[in-house]
């Protein structure tokens, strides 16, 4: 555990300890730091992200105070994506719950703006969204999908924002967090590797989608570290070629050396089984995909937690720092490391 983390641990204890005892002040900074036994730096920083948290109250010239709950301000957010969530595949609607899970412990309250390439389209200026920003109806915006700079730069401008579930951001304006896809692909090629085999598959809605293009490549790194070439011949791609994506997924696995597949997110596995009875085929022997976790993901599934409600959690953490204070250093890129979490045999 961090030592921060620890120390936040103990704050948040013994407030609680204070408010049952009916006590509202806390005391001084440095003896908070004696009787706790961490530094005052560390616990400037732990009352920081109390403060943001709305735990405390901390005011000039009088010291810091247990905040009660008429103190504490709720926070209104934007949820911005590109296209229209609940037509899209489940990865998105597992983001909008874990968002709303997240959002009633942080006292933030939620509202979906999605489908923004066509509202910025019909109205670069002045649409739904960026009124309710510059009217501070809304407090900040969490973009949760990739969008054009061009509408990333008008939100970031509008209000404080941050950004989630995308690998490229906009500079450090725009603070963002997403799941390692690199490694993501690297751990799908290992694991396939140490169960035997030697020729697989990587399964994309499309290839030219930036994180299908890093996973590939770290699919790809792994491949050719252990002598085994991948190239585009191992690409399987489904959303471009839907009219003929069951012939083609047929053709794949017809070729009995593909006995293994990375499928790059798991709302496809559907898909691709239904594809796969429909030829009567019965491999590939073993799949990986990455995705949150899931009690439908069928057999022969190996799945690469993305990290998803973590990445959730401190999008929304992310946001309210900067809402609370618009100066907060926070790093334009975080990435979170993903794990072989469920077999499913």
């Amino acid at each position: 555990m961090l030592r921060s983390q620890a120390a936040k641990e103990r704050l948040q204890g013994l407030i609680a300890e204070l408010r049952s005892s009916g006590r509202e002040k806390l005391p001084p900074e440095r003896l908070l730091a004696q009787e706790l036994g961490y530094s005052r730096s560390t616990i400037v920083k732990v009352l920081n992200e109390l403060e943001s948290e709305g735990t405390v109250l901390r005011k000039i010239g009088s010291g810091t105070f247990i905040a009660s709950a008429s103190d504490r301000r709720d926070i209104h957010i934007a949820v911005a994506m590109r296209h229209t969530y609940y037509r899209s595949d489940s990865h998105f609607r597992k983001i909008v719950d874990s968002l709303s899970e997240h959002a009633k412990d942080l006292r933030v309250h939620i509202r979906i703006f999605d489908n923004l390439r066509r509202m910025f389209a019909a109205d670069p200026v002045d649409n739904d969204l960026l009124k309710a920003l510059r009217e501070k109806r809304l407090n900040g915006v969490l973009i949760v999908s990739r969008l054009p700079l061009s509408i990333t730069s008008a939100l970031s401008s509008a209000a404080p924002a941050a950004a989630i579930n995308n690998i490229f951001g906009d500079g450090s304006e725009i603070p963002c967090i997403s799941c390692d896809c690199f490694r993501a692909g690297f751990l799908a090629g290992r694991h396939l590797f140490e169960k035997g085999h030697k020729k697989a598959v990587f399964v994309t809605n499309d290839i030219s989608h930036p994180e299908s293009g890093v996973m590939f490549s770290g699919f790809q790194a792994f491949w050719e570290n252990a002598g085994i070439a991948l190239d585009r011949e191992h690409i399987l791609e489904t959303r471009n070629n839907q009219e003929i994506m069951l012939e083609r997924i047929g053709i794949f696995f017809r070729d009995p050396s593909f006995s293994g597949c990375f499928v790059r997110t798991a709302s496809l596995l559907p898909t691709l089984r239904l594809a796969l009875n429909a030829h009567g085929i019965s491999r590939p022997l073993d799949i990986v995909a990455s995705g949150a976790a899931s009690g439908q993901i069928g057999p022969n599934v190996t799945l690469i937690d993305n990290k998803l409600d973590q990445m959730c959690r401190m999008g929304l953490e992310q946001l309210i720092a900067r809402i609370n204070d618009p100066n907060t250093p926070l790093p334009p890129l975080t990435l979170l490391k993903p794990e072989i979490s469920h077999t499913n045999h």
